[in-house]
């Protein structure tokens, strides 16, 4: 070491290690950080099929309340003519299922968006793990400690096994999320 402080030396094992370590460690962090921005594109995307789903929804409920409202007037007439109060009577009932498929097919987009957004905070944990590994690891250059270099290594691969974790293994809350979503009450601005 000179009194300018440490130079890079090609011929250095330890140093040429933790060099291609770095690298590595930058690529993983490179991928993390890709499938967080994928996660969080999932997350928005679904919620915005969500809010478009509810929003024909609230069209079929808009549609159903005028037809009640027309088997309601035409009922009150002297004499109601049967053929029409048939014709609305159907067209309030199919009105009904369709909504009860669209909120099922809301109620599912939405459970998907928590899914993804859940699922881009566990990679930004692992991203996190990386980062602290590539941090440590640049500590470990300077001080040429390799202990310093093991802890590196070992957040590095913490953040890698979170990563794997959330890839393979996590399981999103869709069951939990559609049974809470048809106990609980009507959000507002949903128009249940």
């Amino acid at each position: 070491m000179s009194e300018h402080g440490p130079h890079a030396d090609p011929n250095d094992p330890f140093q040429r290690n933790v060099a291609v370590t770095l690298a590595i460690f930058s690529v993983g962090l490179a991928f993390v950080n890709m499938l967080t921005n994928q996660s969080r594109t999932q997350s928005i995307l679904r919620s915005n099929e969500a809010t478009n789903t509810w929003s024909y929804f609230q069209s079929k409920s808009t549609k159903q309340t005028v037809r009640t409202s027309q088997l309601e007037i035409t009922q009150a007439l002297p004499t109601p003519p049967a053929e029409q109060i048939t014709k609305l009577t159907a067209e309030i009932q199919r009105y009904d299922a369709e909504k009860k498929e669209i909120q099922d097919k809301a109620d599912q987009l939405a459970a998907q968006s928590k899914d993804a957004e859940h699922k881009e905070h566990y990679y930004e944990y692992s991203a996190v793990g990386i980062e602290l590994g590539i941090v440590i690891a640049g500590v470990a250059l300077l001080l040429h400690k390799k202990v310093v270099f093991y802890f590196a290594v070992a957040a590095a691969v913490a953040g890698a096994l979170g990563c794997a974790y959330t890839s393979f293994l996590l399981k999103g809350h869709s069951g939990e999320a559609h049974a809470t979503a048809e106990a609980a009450p009507p959000a507002a601005g949903h128009g249940h």
